[in-house]
């Protein structure tokens, strides 16, 4: 009898449920449990990469027209894991590895002359949406600010990790994202993954 089911004086009233419990302890125990934190290391390959110029709008505390807000660049890209990176320009690619999904996304520009850091380089500041889909396991949501100025210099950047589906629902984290070429053909990502317990 399962430790859940207590023996009382209406245990035959009982057996039906610890029937029951037993049935659900029985089948939970075949199903993988997803570990409470993950790391997953990553290539990112682009695929498509389509950059919208945007419009060219008049900040109420600019003297000139800022050109390039509301552009927009969107991705699609293979995700692959064991992989080695090639540098070659604008032909660099990743040898070997195994493909597990796609990354889907769109960065949007939203002013320049800006910085992230206090005191730190002014630049292009963009808003990005991205999901990482893994073909055996669900998708994971991403969302944050980048800095482009970091991508020409190959500084890592960071988006929260807002949710999931599949066996990443609940999950929190963060993706640290280094481009290992400029435009972004070729990424290093790093997916630290928390579920709640």
């Amino acid at each position: 009898m399962p430790t859940s089911c207590v023996r009382t004086r209406r245990a035959r009233r009982m057996a039906p449920l610890c029937l029951l419990l037993s049935a659900c302890s029985t089948a939970e125990a075949h199903e993988p449990a997803e570990p409470a934190s993950e790391t997953l290391v990553l290539h990112e390959l682009a695929r498509q990469v389509t950059v919208a110029q945007g419009f060219e709008l008049v900040r109420l505390d600019a003297a000139k027209v800022e050109e390039g807000v509301a552009g927009a660049i969107l991705l699609n890209s293979d995700l692959i894991v064991d992989g080695t990176f090639k540098p070659s320009g604008l032909s660099s690619t990743v040898d070997g590895g195994r493909v597990v999904g796609t990354m889907h996304g769109q960065c949007t520009t939203t002013g320049g002359g800006l910085s992230l850091t206090l005191g730190g380089a002014p630049g292009t500041v963009a808003k990005c949406e991205q999901s990482l889909n893994f073909y055996e396991r669900g998708q994971v949501l991403v969302s944050g600010l980048i800095e482009q100025q970091n991508f020409e210099s190959n500084v890592p950047q960071h988006l929260a990790v807002i949710g999931g589906t599949g066996s990443f629902v609940g999950v929190r984290g963060e993706l640290t994202v280094t481009q290992l070429v400029f435009p972004g053909v070729v990424k290093l990502l790093s997916l630290r993954l928390e579920r709640p317990r």
